[in-house]
């Protein structure tokens, strides 16, 4: 880094070194379809202008749930009652982890993990425990200690093309994890932003298929800082 990249505080006795970052989202800026979205919002104002203006409800606009759930409804058999509208993947992991987590509890995490998850869960003080990354996914002996042992809050991962190792869990470890899920006090909080973006047009499988209500599920639309997520009902 350059010497005089520096941030230098009002007194000139702080120098905090700055590092520039470049999204890999900057990189597919003019891949955005910016003239359809143009055209998309035209039309919502000629349409429903007051509707579009408006304050909505707090699971978010009706149609537009329905649409989510009756596109993924043979992926994810959920209703449109479990989907919640979000503003991109933040929100999301913010909002779960401000329902779950008080200072000290444990949450279970991928490692390498999602820089931005952790972020978000760090605000609320949990003590992080990771479980290391194989070629073929987690390491199923530490998963399943971390489960019935350590009995996390959550665990959280992105089984689909995992950021930042790229890496997809095949399908034995997805059932597995599946099975260890089911019946213990973890909910696995199931990233799938990427699920759906293969060459081969094939959706990946979703540990939500099959472990039912211990899984949450969060999608997040990438280039429109949008996205949504399924509920669980928790209640015992």
């Amino acid at each position: 880094m350059p010497q005089n990249h520096f941030l230098t505080s009002s007194s000139g006795s702080l120098q905090i070194p700055l590092s520039f970052h470049l999204p890999a989202d900057f990189l597919r800026l003019p891949l955005i379809d910016t003239e359809g979205i143009m055209k998309a919002t035209c039309q919502v104002m000629e349409e429903d202008p007051v509707t579009a203006l408006q304050h909505t409800t707090t699971e978010g606009y009706l149609p537009l749930r329905e649409f989510i759930a009756d596109r993924y409804s043979c992926r994810l058999g959920a209703t449109v009652g479990e989907s919640q509208i979000v503003n991109g993947s933040q929100q999301c992991l913010d909002l779960f982890a401000k329902i779950f987590l008080n200072p000290g509890d444990h949450v279970g995490i991928e490692r390498p993990g999602y820089l931005g998850a952790i972020e978000a869960f760090s605000l609320y003080e949990p003590v992080i425990d990771t479980v290391p990354l194989e070629e073929d996914g987690p390491n199923l002996a530490v998963f399943e200690r971390l489960i019935h042992g350590t009995m996390v809050k959550f665990f959280y991962g992105i089984p689909n093309s995992q950021n930042h190792s790229g890496l997809t869990y095949l399908q034995e470890k997805t059932l597995a994890i599946a099975e260890m899920i089911e019946g213990s006090n973890t909910v696995f909080f199931e990233d799938d932003a990427f699920g759906e973006l293969f060459v081969d047009g094939s959706p990946r499988s979703l540990i939500k298929r099959y472990a039912g209500a211990e899984c949450a599920l969060l999608f997040v639309l990438k280039d429109y800082r949008a996205g949504y997520a399924y509920q669980v009902d928790i209640r015992t």
